[in-house]
């Protein structure tokens, strides 16, 4: 029960089609779509009522684990609680996960509890608005440890660009970026603050001259907020052609509807593999955190969209490939790619790009939260 007919509570459940959500899902291929808007009501809570009562004993469960994810837009604070036999127990462990694309694993105490009548989740705070999703509320005699957000340190990160009105690395390497063609400042950024660079159309670009990647292996990693999907576009690559074959590594936007992550690169071990994740469409005008990943001691290729793992495929290799005097392009083809000559166009993205990073391994799923939200989960 949601509160539909009750002006007094703010909650939707499955939105105003009243459908689950299919693609931001956490363990399975659906999740329950929980709008709240506190700017009205009173509260905002979704109950389900158990008739006959559930025996939450049996098994001897410890933990109830409930997993949420949210979303950037939402705003005025907002805490969020479940009730369980309309006892309350408040999220309190990271203020900020209301408001970020994550999925937040919430592992509640079960001592005490026994038969269970009803189980709520809901969102209080005065003037809080906008949505969660609600997946995989798991009884667990022993729960898996939530992920811990680590920072991965700046031992291997070989480039960062901020993007805040300017293309300097901020890694301390000096790979400072080019303008080229016509990008855009604009402000603020993905987080609200501080400023991102829009793409698009043709010729912009970001030129950085050439460096390789020699460590262990490779992290690419930006937040986009594409406005159009084009055709292969060019996130950040080091390329000396269009093809394929002639790229060393690349973040890039492909697929059926140019709308999936793709990530290629090129080891010391055979050619160039390219693999695009499917069944994870980004959106436009939304901000996504994209990630892609390799390294020599789990030889994989993996993609990540907001720090969730969204596809992977095998990689042998030592090292990644090196190219002297390649240069990377970052929002479109590379400058070396097009001087390769006829059939090896531009590839623009269509967008706003923010916190670019290159690092020289490949970063676990914990520092991938740190990288993209700089928050601790608990």
């Amino acid at each position: 029960m949601d509160g539909f007919e009750d002006p007094a509570n703010g909650s939707l459940v499955g939105g105003a089609a009243g459908l689950p959500e299919t693609s931001i899902t956490h363990g399975g291929k659906q999740s329950l779509p929980f709008d709240y808007d506190n700017t009205g009501a009173g509260l905002s809570e979704a109950t389900r009522t158990f008739d006959p009562a559930q025996d939450w004993t049996i098994g001897s469960p410890t933990t109830l684990a409930v997993h949420f994810y949210g979303a950037l837009g939402n705003s005025g604070g907002g805490q969020v609680y479940v009730k369980i036999n309309n006892v309350k127990v408040t999220y309190d462990a990271n203020p900020a996960a209301i408001s970020s694309p994550l999925w937040t694993q919430w592992n509640i105490d079960l001592s005490g509890v026994g038969m269970v009548n009803s189980l709520t989740i809901g969102v209080e705070g005065a003037g809080a608005q906008g949505v969660l999703y609600v997946d995989d509320m798991i009884l667990y005699r022993q729960a898996p440890a939530p992920v811990v957000a680590q920072d991965p340190g700046t031992d291997n990160l070989v480039a960062y660009y901020a993007l805040d009105n300017n293309a300097q690395d901020g890694s301390g390497n000096g790979h400072n970026g080019t303008l080229e063609g016509s990008p855009v400042w604009v402000s603020p950024g993905w987080d609200g603050t501080g400023a991102c660079m829009q793409f698009g159309p043709q010729d912009a670009r970001i030129t950085v001259e050439s460096f390789d990647v020699t460590g262990s292996g490779i992290t690419l990693a930006a937040w986009i907020n594409p406005s159009l999907f084009t055709n292969d576009a060019r996130i950040m690559s080091k390329s000396q052609g269009g093809g394929t074959a002639d790229h060393y590594w690349a973040m890039v936007l492909s697929g059926g509807g140019e709308d999936n992550l793709q990530f290629r690169l090129r080891t010391d071990v055979g050619a160039t593999t390219s693999h695009t994740s499917s069944g994870s469409p980004l959106q436009t005008d939304e901000w996504t955190h994209i990630a892609v990943t390799w390294d020599a001691a789990d030889p994989t290729m993996r993609l990540f969209k907001n720090s969730q793992e969204i596809s992977s495929v095998s990689k042998a290799g030592t090292a990644v490939g090196t190219g002297a005097g390649v240069k990377i392009g970052i929002g479109n083809q590379s400058i070396s790619a097009l001087a390769a000559g006829p059939g090896n166009e531009i590839r623009p993205f269509e967008g706003l790009v923010d916190e670019v990073r290159v690092y020289s391994r490949g970063l676990s799923v914990a520092e991938l939260i740190h990288v993209a939200f700089g928050v601790v989960q608990k």
